[in-house]
């Protein structure tokens, strides 16, 4: 087992779309649009993968042994023989786990020193200084702007 998470490794730093197709497969094999909507629902619309960018990744994805096509297929009535399915693989499931264990190791020194040391440090130049809040890695939606003027 600690030759796959040595190979894992050998992925890292992964582009983005490639880390988030992953988060998407996690739990279930989809087909490429139902990738596309989970990734816009994990980032709350903030990333929406072009069909393009999709395919592109996951074609090189399925080279790489990240993914594969299962051969087991939803029923028929639940099913169009058109789509195509993907899973994560054994190597896939653990590059996802070591890049978030990657992000994860880079996001806490960087909270630490942004939301904490800033807070209390002495202004500069005799500058004021700025208490920062923390924000959520994903915004929360809002309520959209109405563009009707009254």
């Amino acid at each position: 087992m600690n030759d796959l998470y040595r190979e894992a490794d050998s992925f890292l730093p992964l582009p983005s779309a490639t880390f988030h197709i992953l988060l998407a497969l996690a739990d279930d094999a989809l087909h490429g649009y139902a990738v596309i909507q989970d990734i816009a629902d994990r980032t709350n619309g903030e990333l929406k993968l072009s069909a393009g960018t999709l395919y592109r990744s996951i074609q090189r994805m399925l080279e790489q042994g990240l993914i594969v096509e299962p051969r087991e297929r939803p029923a028929p009535h639940e099913d169009d023989e058109r789509r195509r399915y993907y899973r994560l693989t054994a190597l896939g499931m653990a590059v996802a786990k070591a890049e978030a264990r990657r992000l994860a190791q880079l996001a806490k020194p960087a909270a630490r020193a942004i939301f904490t040391s800033c807070a209390s440090r002495p202004a500069a130049s005799g500058m004021p200084t700025t208490r920062l809040k923390a924000r959520p890695l994903v915004p929360t939606p809002t309520k959209p702007i109405s563009s009707s003027r009254r």
